[in-house]
């Protein structure tokens, strides 16, 4: 973690805040928590209206809303998810899920690395909900991943 360098950070003085504090602190984790929250709060509104993270989320919400009927694929491709092979692993289908997010993500450049951290999101919250009931992401089947997801859904 913080290893990878997204860009500079801005030069205000809210930011540069959190530069003193790291600086001067860097064992207050709460203050440098709360400062950079402040800092980075604009650009988080602004981020709620972003194209590639309401894609993710939407999608994620869809894929929830189609393990709820009786043909999970027949679902997923009316919502323009290319249907999945009946014998598909359950990380296949999160390959391909990732892969037509990324894709369909590609278009929205103005989201600079908040859209690549929203198509990682959107990944790891489809593997995790398969991990946490398949057997492994190997051995889950497609079926698998829709018995996870319906666990996680409502009729609302």
């Amino acid at each position: 973690m913080g290893h990878v360098r997204l860009s500079r950070l801005p030069k205000t003085l809210r930011w540069q805040g959190v530069v003193r504090l790291l600086d001067e602190s860097p064992d207050e984790v709460p203050a440098i928590t709360r400062a950079s929250l402040l800092a980075a709060e604009g650009r988080l509104r602004e981020l709620s209206h972003d194209r590639s993270l309401t894609y993710c989320f939407w999608l994620l919400t869809r894929v929830s809303w189609a393990s709820r009927t009786s043909d999970f694929s027949a679902a997923l491709n009316d919502l323009g998810i290319t249907r999945p092979s009946v014998d598909a692993s359950a990380l296949g289908f999160i390959v391909q899920m990732s892969n037509e997010a990324q894709a369909a993500l590609r278009p929205y450049q103005e989201s600079g690395p908040f859209g690549e951290l929203a198509s990682l999101a959107f990944r790891r919250a489809l593997a995790e909900t398969v991990g946490q009931h398949g057997q492994s992401l190997f051995g889950s089947s497609v079926e698998d991943v829709q018995h996870a997801f319906r666990s996680h859904s409502t009729a609302a």
